[in-house]
């Protein structure tokens, strides 16, 4: 069983003193004084076994919380059949992104017959990929289209999820997302 201990996204943003440390103490060479945006490249990973994705900058490699709430992003192949783990984001037709929560005003009985309050999951945005540098984004529920290109080129941060692949408790392995810029040509 794989365990997900720490995540840390990278942006424009300010990054504070201990999560800078830790990088830096992990992966000495992805932060230079000239840029405030950091890109994570093979081989910067030397102490721990890694693993690099690209990926559009929309997508969130883990779910982000807000109070009780949690957006979570699914991923879909170009049978409509979702991708449990994804190994080649290159293949991913589609993604979506889930708002998710407990309901505590309706209540359901589960099998043994003990009353449980309702979870909820919403879709709130799909992003289809139309050609290899362009998605077509829906927002719900309003159904707003907004078309996306992707700019491969331009950096637009990382998120580092570190897990203890042999279950041992020690974490052996990082996957690197790293983001590409996307840009509305249309809405």
């Amino acid at each position: 069983m794989h365990k997900m201990k720490v995540c840390i996204k990278l942006n424009d943003g300010w990054v504070p003193f201990f999560m800078a440390f830790t990088i830096l103490w992990l992966l000495p060479c992805i932060a230079t004084a000239q840029t405030n945006k950091h890109s994570i490249k093979a081989g910067t990973a030397s102490r721990l076994d890694s693993t690099f994705y690209s990926v559009p900058d929309f997508y969130a490699a883990s779910p982000r919380f807000s109070r009780d709430t949690m957006f979570i992003f699914r991923c879909y192949d170009k049978h409509d059949s979702l991708i449990k783990s994804v190994d080649d984001y290159e293949q991913v037709r589609y993604y979506s992104e889930f708002k998710e929560y407990t309901d505590s005003f309706h209540t359901y009985k589960d099998a043994d017959g003990v009353k449980k309050f309702l979870p909820v999951s919403i879709i709130v945005h799909r992003y289809d990929r139309v050609s290899k540098d362009k998605w077509m984004c829906i927002e719900y529920p309003g159904n707003k289209y907004t078309e996306l290109k992707a700019d491969r080129m331009e950096d637009a941060g990382s998120t580092l999820i570190f897990i203890d692949k042999s279950g041992d408790g020690v974490e052996d392995w990082v996957k690197v997302f790293n983001y590409y810029k996307t840009n509305v040509v249309s809405h």
